[in-house]
């Protein structure tokens, strides 16, 4: 299904609101045009009703030639915000996540990018409707009469379709139909011709004057029907893994500030911290002495609730709540400096190239060739996903956390820390979704690529590949600090 399916129930609801507004109209109409064309017919004989059918069949033919180019734009609008409010839920529903990988710019060019597209494609369909509908006197006297000539609208078919009347009435009178007939009489006569003539016009012109309404419903209805069609298919395939729910945040990203080189050999230096959660007394670690520095690889353990990962959002500034001691940043938040696997790994839209050098831009040389790229996916056990994308560069219209396993999520946030290889990384859980085999796999490449780690985790088995171990105790803001042993 296509991304953007959060407005599906309000294309729903916009196409049964459309729906009952011409409904009446759709019924009632041939009724009357049926007995009105009986009455022309009578009045003025088959010239009546031929050239009122004639007009109708003209004005049809125009507003179809109108109404095309419209229908295509109500559906590209529709999808196109559609695609906006996915990225706005997007980028809202994974905050956080966003916010360690530090791609703010990024993320805010690919929205801008897409509400360009938005505004841009509704920029042309007020125009499409306003020739749809603009007036008669409008139209010659606001557009350029040479380039919009053939531009007729609905309602310059209710004003031709007046003066269309009085030339059907003047037919049979001065042709000398009714020379046998008094002033009186012929004047009676010519009144009714009137009222039933203009009135079977009336009549085409409200069908033809209900095109916007159209264009809007048929732009609507294609899209529901999008939903009818994988809805209908969906009946014949069972599926049993729903797309999960997500809570919506939005913390706001405070800007890193590194103060030294980022070949610093420590990346964070903390003397004296306290911090608590926001909006919170509670501390959480108490008097925190401790540095991470290169070549010493730091596993940070304790139960539930002890403030694991809420170090590592001190260390990277998204909470400002510390409420004594120091820390020093002597290394930037970047490829050449320090990069974070979150719990919660993020994905943007696009392709799975977009996705390993991700949060840079895609203009940005790459840093490996493809063939190194594909081996880092088959050390991550990730080849099944490349074969089945076809290539690292296919253009792919779905949302990256429905489609992925949380385990290949995992595997592919490594991947992406492979690429680019920075000196040092902040791991949260990064192997909890994995198993044993794949864990050791994942964490020996780190090493082999030398990279310094800090990792959270509850699993005995990571202490295998780090050198201390922070210990958060959760007592009042209780920690310790100690060596880990071959043997542990």
């Amino acid at each position: 299904m296509v991304k953007g399916d959060q407005r599906i129930t309000q294309d729903v609801d916009k196409t049964c609101n459309k729906f009952s507004e011409i409904l009446a109209r759709l019924l009632i109409s041939p009724f009357t045009i049926a007995y009105y064309v009986y009455q022309t017919w009578s009045s003025t004989g088959y010239l009546g009703p031929l050239c009122v059918f004639g007009f109708f069949l003209v004005s049809t033919v125009i507003n179809k030639l109108l109404m095309s180019p419209v229908v295509a734009l109500v559906y590209k609008q529709e999808r196109l915000e559609g695609d906006f409010r996915f990225k706005h839920m997007q980028i809202r529903s994974n905050a956080e996540s966003a916010a360690f990988y530090r791609c703010g710019s990024v993320e805010r060019e690919k929205a801008d990018t897409r509400l360009a597209k938005l505004v841009d494609t509704q920029q042309k369909l007020v125009l499409r409707e306003y020739f749809l509908s603009c007036k008669l006197t409008e139209y010659f006297l606001s557009c350029k009469f040479a380039e919009y000539f053939l531009s007729f609208s609905i309602q310059c078919a209710d004003y031709l379709g007046s003066i269309l009347s009085y030339i059907i009435l003047a037919i049979p009178i001065f042709t000398g139909k009714y020379d046998d007939l008094t002033p009186s009489e012929l004047s009676a006569l010519i009144s009714k011709n009137a009222f039933v003539t203009i009135y079977l016009i009336s009549c085409f012109t409200r069908l033809i004057d209900m095109a916007a309404q159209v264009t809007d419903l048929a732009g609507t209805t294609h899209r529901t029907g999008q939903l009818m069609d994988e809805l209908s298919s969906l009946e014949e395939v069972s599926r049993d893994d729903p797309s999960p729910s997500r809570d919506l945040m939005n913390p706001a990203v405070p800007t890193m500030h590194a103060t030294n080189s980022a070949y610093g050999k420590v990346a964070y230096s903390l003397d004296g911290v306290s911090y608590t959660p926001p909006g919170s007394d509670r501390v959480l670690v108490r008097d925190l002495t401790w540095q991470f520095a290169r070549g010493t690889n730091v596993l940070v353990t304790g139960d539930s609730g002890c403030g694991k990962t809420s170090l590592l959002r001190i260390l990277d500034r998204l909470w400002n709540t510390t409420c004594s001691g120091s820390i020093e940043r002597l290394v930037p938040h970047s490829r050449r400096g320090v990069l974070y696997l979150p719990q919660k790994p993020f994905f943007t839209d696009g392709t799975l190239r977009q996705q390993i050098t991700y949060p840079y831009k895609e203009h940005e040389p790459s840093r490996l060739e493809d063939h190194d790229v594909i081996k880092l996916l088959q050390e991550a056990d990730l080849m099944a996903l490349y074969d089945r994308l076809g290539g690292l560069d296919v253009p792919i219209d779905w949302n990256w956390f429905d489609v992925l396993s949380p385990g290949e999520m995992q595997r592919l946030a490594f991947v992406r820390l492979f690429y680019y290889k920075p000196p040092f990384a902040v791991l949260d859980e990064a192997t909890s979704q994995l198993g044993l085999d794949m864990e050791h796999k994942l964490y020996t490449k780190c090493r082999h690529l030398d990279i310094t780690l800090l990792s959270v985790g509850h699993r005995d088995t990571l202490k295998q590949f780090h050198d201390v171990q922070l210990r958060l105790l959760g007592q009042g803001g209780a920690w310790g600090l100690e060596e880990i042993h071959p043997h542990q």
